[in-house]
């Protein structure tokens, strides 16, 4: 079969096409994702790749080169609209184009329409197939054969085994972030630590943010995306929205899940990740539908297949490298919450979850922990695409929030819940370990006692800022061993509202 190599000018000259026909004929309702369409090898890489040299670099010439080999292949408008849309460039082009990425492919798939489908031949031309260029085609000599998740089988028509490429035929690109330095993008981040410590809030604080387009608490970047809340714990409707409505979210731009899933037989279960990996179809799915940037799994065990051994390095590799290869392939951050482990005086990676295998999978490993009775910290426990990132301090406080005619939502007209204000960069060091000579004594505790019983009987109640203050100017070094004292003394700490700012008081009780 000859190959005819047209341009869209030529098309127009020929009268094959004209602006916007066809439109009335496109439904793009009900399509579904193929996962390996027949298509070119070099179309295949810029539909799994955000960018490319092709076409001089016009990404939106590569959008509409990807788009009509699409409907060239066969494709239905709404199989090309949703195949479109799944894949890494899809995603995006809706990144580039934020705000009008759905009238965006529509058109460019109307617009294929009009010339693709001409006198009754899918291509367009009698005398044999038609490779439709939108611009200047700019040849590719490498003769690369590209492979790619998204788009082509891992087998090969060459045989089967162990798949290899040369490293000069890797196109090399930059890291995509969701948060720089903090959540990338198409890849695992784990947040841990211990109960109370706002993991979830965290979370949904950054999806609050995505939803709206909002400054990330680094105030450093903006971007704004649709985000998918997985909890087993956390109800939907007293904690989950309300929280949201706290950080003044687009709730219309966030989807909840308790994890429930109905089977064709119409028999309930909860979705599970197992070594088989059967449920990241029904999730992949989900993230379709919803067009979902930022995928929260909390916390993460709860939702792990019975038998499979969170203790066992090998068990958590076969359940996490599909979820790995599904954010890869979706070009989705998938952050998932764990509790750390009671091993206080290791090294953090050792204390996520039950092995280092999560440690391992994840490429940003995120912990929190408490500074002190008022503040908490955010801060990089490992950090596999850049140096390790800032800590950051936070607190979590109460806000009140009353419908308008601006912000609303179904329910109660006054929401009362959680949200993180973010308090700026602070140093901190995870990985200090205690060493002997700062461990605390008897005698020390002792004093202590004394010097805070002494301090809060002679003075109006203090902040604990104020305490730890007060015990430098003393000479303690250790502020662990002051709240040590609290609790020996049962130390009543009442947080109150200073001028906006939350605050933690001490004082003695009086009996």
């Amino acid at each position: 079969m000859s190959i005819v190599k047209w341009t869209l000018k030529q098309f127009k000259a020929e009268g094959l096409y004209e602006e916007k026909a066809g439109s009335k004929e496109c439904s793009f309702d009900g399509g579904k994702v193929v996962r390996h369409p027949n298509i070119s090898d070099r179309i295949k890489g810029l539909l799994a790749t955000p960018g490319g040299s092709t076409y001089k670099g016009d990404r939106s010439a590569q959008d509409s080169a990807v788009i009509s080999a699409l409907l060239g292949a066969g494709l239905s408008p709404a199989d090309t609209y949703a195949t479109f849309s799944a894949s890494p460039r899809g995603r995006d082009a809706e990144h580039r184009k934020n705000g009008h990425f759905v009238d965006y492919v529509q058109r460019t798939i109307e617009s294929g329409v009009g010339f693709i489908n001409h006198n009754g031949h899918k291509n367009g031309h009698k005398s044999g197939h038609v490779l439709v260029d939108f611009a200047e085609p700019k040849s590719d000599s490498s003769g690369r054969n590209i492979n790619v998740n998204f788009s082509t089988p891992k087998t090969k028509s060459t045989g089967v085994g162990l798949i290899s490429q040369k490293g000069s035929d890797v196109e090399v690109g930059d890291i995509d972030w969701l948060w720089p330095g903090y959540i990338p993008s198409g890849n695992l981040t784990l947040l841990a630590g211990d109960p109370g410590m706002a993991k979830s809030t965290i979370a949904i604080d950054i999806a609050a943010t995505l939803s709206k387009g909002g400054l990330l608490p680094t105030g450093d970047h903006r971007v704004t995306g649709n985000s998918l809340i997985i909890s087993a714990e956390d109800s939907s409707s007293n904690t989950i929205t309300p929280r949201l409505i706290a950080c003044k979210a687009k709730i219309g731009r966030i989807h909840i899940m308790d994890g429930e899933i109905i089977d064709p037989d119409g028999s309930r279960r909860y979705l599970s990740f197992s070594s088989d990996g059967d449920d990241l179809e029904l999730l992949e799915a989900k993230i379709i539908a919803t067009k979902a940037r930022f995928v929260v799994i909390d916390p993460f065990n709860a939702f792990l297949e019975k038998g499979v051994d969170s203790h066992k390095d090998q068990s958590i590799r076969t359940v996490l490298r599909p979820l790995k290869d599904l954010a890869e392939s979706m070009q989705v951050s998938i952050l998932i919450i764990l509790h750390l482990n009671k091993k206080g005086d290791s090294n953090p990676l050792y204390r996520v979850g039950g092995s280092i295998a999560f440690t391992g999978a994840a490429r940003s490993v995120l912990g929190v922990e408490s500074l002190d009775d008022e503040y908490r910290v955010l801060h990089s426990i490992k950090a596999n695409l850049s140096v390790n990132s800032s800590a950051l301090k936070y607190q979590v406080k109460q806000v009140s929030r009353t419908k308008t005619s601006e912000y609303t939502w179904k329910g109660n007209n006054v929401v009362n819940s959680s949200a993180i204000r973010w308090c700026g960069l602070t140093d901190f060091n995870p990985k200090k370990i205690t060493t002997p000579e700062e461990k605390d004594t008897v005698s020390d505790i002792d004093d202590a006692v004394r010097f805070l019983q002494l301090v809060l009987t002679e003075s109006e109640p203090l902040g604990y800022t104020e305490v730890c203050n007060e015990a430098k100017r003393a000479g303690f070094k250790s502020m662990s061993l002051i709240r040590q004292a609290g609790s020996v003394l049962k130390v009543r700490k009442d947080r109150i509202n200073d001028h906006g700012n939350l605050r933690w008081i001490w004082r003695i009780p009086e009996s």
